[in-house]
């Protein structure tokens, strides 16, 4: 029997990258969960000074939304992820820009600086968490003009997405580069390490059932 996941994600990007490795899953909300609130008191005790510290925070959102779900079955398995871009010179964080003036606003942000768009996954299996990080770096375009962002803000409407772009739709127009080992992750899930990591919490499922020898 294989391990029953939820994906704890109401992200149409995670769902449809999930299923790529995964065809068979359920998905839920974290429960009880508010982002902002546990940003703001990590951010208290340590301060986001280095990217260092922005791949702590989505560590910590990511472990903090997969312990919110229940245990529910000795089978269940479930997967929770953050993602938040971080502006290194700015020492800034970007998060869902939840409309179109602060989405504009962080396209331009990221027209003056590069930006490092960290994404961290975990897996957990009863008392047991797996995560992975992964960081993206990328630059939008410094020459193009303000209409030139609002056309494309327009058509994706991207108000639910770190950072304001969507890169399976139309963000390479207006990005001017990007370095990555997984593309992947730059739409919400990255796949090589949550692969390994629900292999890691198969085999913990695997050795649940099996109990004490």
């Amino acid at each position: 029997m294989k391990p029953r996941v939820i994906l704890l994600s109401q992200s149409p990007a995670r769902r449809r990258l999930l299923r790529r490795i995964l065809p068979r899953f359920r998905t839920a909300r974290p429960l009880g969960v508010d982002e902002r609130q546990e940003q703001r008191e990590f951010e208290r005790a340590r301060p986001l000074r280095e990217v260092r510290d922005a791949i702590a925070l989505a560590r910590h959102l990511s472990q903090l939304k997969a312990r919110s779900w229940p245990e529910k079955h000795v089978d269940q398995v479930v997967i929770a992820a953050d993602q938040l871009l971080f502006l290194p010179r700015s020492r800034r964080v970007l998060g869902k820009p939840g409309g179109r003036v602060a989405a504009l606003r962080q396209l331009r942000a990221m027209q003056l600086e590069p930006a490092v768009l960290v994404t961290a996954v975990t897996v957990r299996h009863g008392a047991r968490l797996w995560t992975a990080t992964q960081r993206v770096r990328l630059r939008v375009r410094p020459e193009l003009a303000t209409s030139d962002l609002r056309r494309v803000l327009e058509l994706d409407q991207p108000w639910d997405c770190a950072g304001s772009f969507k890169m399976e739709s139309r963000a390479p127009e207006i990005l001017a580069w990007i370095r990555s080992d997984d593309p992947t992750g730059i739409e919400g899930l990255p796949l090589i390490r949550t692969a390994a990591l629900l292999k890691l919490a198969a085999l913990s499922v695997a050795s649940r059932r099996e109990g004490p020898r």
